[in-house]
Parts: structure tokens; sequence; C-alpha cells
């Protein structure tokens, strides 16, 4: 038995272009971000979709409807547990303040973390929560996760048993894709990684 995850990144976003910290605010898709996602649904509307998860944060969930367009009839979650990292007060902040925060401590990005936010190790936890929670309701299921840069970086980590400090710094494009083949013991097989081929 084979569970296919077919993983997305949100489409682009006003905050990505003014270089804002994210983390767990809604997000804007810009005007590029919308068509990003435009073309993300188009090219899996063909696929065998069991079921959707998605962050519920809004940059990600407008990113699934546009999948949901052509798969009307499946199940769908919005779920924290898929959400980008916490960055604590620095949220809404321009990204100068986050990597000067940072570099004042010493630390590499993704091992800094302020007071109620999340590093990349507090965040691959949580997602090994959320694969623990779908691995067994899905397997021979074709599952889509709509979801942010970050939690996409921890996966890799996950699924190629790499460190957080190789992974880390991946290039997760805006409605990139990644498949996956996720057999019951945990072992993973990565078909496709960072794929744009519908932006091309």
């Amino acid at each position: 038995m084979v569970m296919r995850l077919f993983i997305v990144r949100h489409g682009e976003t006003v905050e990505n272009v003014n270089q804002i910290v994210q983390g767990q605010i809604p997000g804007k898709l810009n005007k590029k971000g919308i068509e990003q996602t435009r073309r993300l649904g188009e090219r899996l509307k063909n696929e065998k979709i069991d079921v959707l998860y998605s962050s519920d944060l809004r940059r990600a969930a407008d990113t699934a409807k546009e999948i949901l367009k052509y798969h009307r009839d499946i199940p769908v979650f919005y779920t924290p547990l898929l959400r980008e990292r916490s960055f604590g007060k620095y949220e809404g902040k321009p990204f100068s303040e986050w990597k000067k925060f940072y570099e004042g401590k010493g630390l590499e990005r993704w091992m800094a973390k302020t007071e109620g936010g999340e590093n990349y190790r507090d965040l691959k936890k949580r997602i090994g929560v959320f694969l623990d929670e779908i691995v067994p309701k899905h397997l021979n299921d074709t599952v889509v996760l709509v979801t942010h840069g970050g939690v996409i970086r921890c996966l890799y980590s996950i699924f190629m048993g790499k460190p957080l400090s190789e992974t880390a710094y991946m290039k997760v494009d805006n409605t990139a894709l990644c498949v996956v083949d996720v057999q019951k013991n945990h072992k993973w097989r990565l078909e496709k990684i960072n794929s744009v081929e519908h932006l091309e």
C-alpha cells in the first residue's frame, strides 16, 4: 500500500515581494500569485485526488481553492498543523529586522526563535505529528498538502533523512510541487522536488 503526496507551496504574496516576515499572519496573494495558483490548479486537474489538507492561513487556503475547482467532491481539511513556523513578535515586520535579531544572536536563520515563536526543530516536530496522523488514514490514497516554504523544508529533512542544516536553505518556489510516495512503514520515495513546469 502506498500513499501519494502532492505537496505545494502557496502562491506569491504581497508580503513575499515586500520582504515582510509572514509566519502565521494570513498573507495575501498578489496578481502573480493568483496566476500561479490558477496554473497549479490546471496542472493537477486530471490527477486522481482523494483528499486535500491545507494550512488554515489565508494564502494557503486561497491556493487550495484553485485546486478544488477541479476536485469539488473531495474532503477538505484546514489545519494549523500545516501553518508556517511562528516568528513571534517579528511577524508582519520587515525581514531586515528579523535578520538583525538572529544575526545578533549568532544563530543561523532556521535555528533562531523568539518568545512565542518556533524554529525549524519545533516546526519539524509539529509536521511529524501531522504525518503520524494522516499516513495510517490514507494508505492507497492520493493526498494534496497545501502549505508553506518552511514546512516543506522540514518535510524534505524527514523524506531525505538529512539534518535540517542541509534542507533549511533548499529552494521552494511559490506553487512548486513536490511528489512523494509513502509506504506503510514510513519509507519515503521522492519523485519530484520543487517542480514548476506549470509556470514555464
